[in-house]
């Protein structure tokens, strides 16, 4: 039974491999962004990958330009489902959450070189000058530490780099596992021995909606949702889920004064969210989702989970 299995296995990845190489070809690629130029010193090294510098995002702007038709994400769908190839694939640049980095460095490099980019908000934090961005709050939370210590009275050392590093992954993934409902009191209610300066620990960086506006009229920046709370969809309940995808949708369309038709899921793995987040993206009118990984995109994907390529 075992070779069975073995054999199965192995069949099944070369025809895969097969079909990649001959019918399912890469026809582009969708890059995925965060932040623009950030160096605060408590950044821990698993957040400050998520930072470019804009000499380097020039560099490869110029590399792309060299290699791929840049498109704004609209045309997409386009060149998926009517089979819109080129001899050049294409190239998507997108960012995720909607720091103010994006709107006062971004919006103003991206202009300056005629290239359209999208960004992802997640509608919470936009206009919020103290935003339950958990992930940021916890990565400072660590850094400014040498010990976490739980109400269990369980304790993370927070000494060097790897310790900090080591923690921060640690309760990261526990942190996953939790309830949406009242999530950010529970947060609060653990970590509070640890926050000596509550006000001292938000990103106070996010974008306003007159930033999301100005970009929007510009013509060289598109929208889509990030949810609204940054949660991981695939531990809510079906109507936990369906208010985070729709209502998020929602409330950026009220205030850009247009549809938008994209999401991309936060934290982005395919074990952050599933089949139900598909399904109910597709029922309130997304056309096109985004994972965070996957590299390339290719002639058969499905429109509403495309691969993204990070870089740093």
């Amino acid at each position: 039974m075992i070779g069975i299995n073995k054999l199965y296995k192995y069949s099944k990845k070369y025809i895969l491999g097969v079909f990649n190489k001959f019918i399912n070809t890469p026809i582009g690629v969708a890059f995925m962004f965060h932040r623009i130029g950030v160096e605060e010193s408590y950044r821990l090294p698993v957040h400050a990958n998520l930072s470019i510098e804009i000499e380097k995002l020039q560099k490869i702007v110029n590399e792309i330009k060299c290699t791929h038709n840049i498109i704004p994400l609209s045309e997409l769908p386009k060149y998926i489902k009517l089979k819109s190839y080129s001899k050049r694939p294409f190239a998507i640049f997108t960012f995720d959450d909607g720091y103010k980095d994006n709107y006062s460095l971004g919006f103003p490099f991206f202009k300056k070189n005629k290239i359209p980019f999208t960004v992802f908000l997640t509608s919470r934090f936009i206009g919020e000058k103290q935003p339950f961005n958990w992930p940021f709050i916890l990565e400072r939370i660590v850094a400014s530490n040498t010990q976490i210590i739980l109400p269990c009275n369980k304790v993370y050392r927070c000494v060097s780099i790897e310790d900090k590093c080591k923690t921060f992954y640690e309760l990261k993934k526990w942190l996953l596992t939790w309830n949406y409902a009242d999530f950010e009191n529970y947060f609060y209610e653990c970590f509070y021995k640890n926050i000596q300066f509550k006000s001292d620990i938000f990103e106070d960086n996010m974008m306003s909606w007159d930033d999301v506006r100005e970009m929007h009229n510009s013509g060289w920046c598109e929208f889509g949702s990030h949810t609204v709370s940054h949660c991981r969809l695939a531990s809510l309940t079906e109507s936990e889920m369906l208010f985070e995808i729709s209502q998020s949708k929602d409330v950026i369309e009220q205030n850009i004064g247009e549809k938008i038709n994209s999401i991309s899921y936060p934290f982005g793995t395919t074990t952050d969210f599933n089949n139900l987040s598909i399904e109910l993206a597709a029922k309130v009118g997304y056309k096109v989702g985004f994972q965070s990984i996957g590299g390339v995109i290719r002639k058969y994907d499905k429109l509403l989970s495309l691969p993204r390529q990070m870089l740093y």
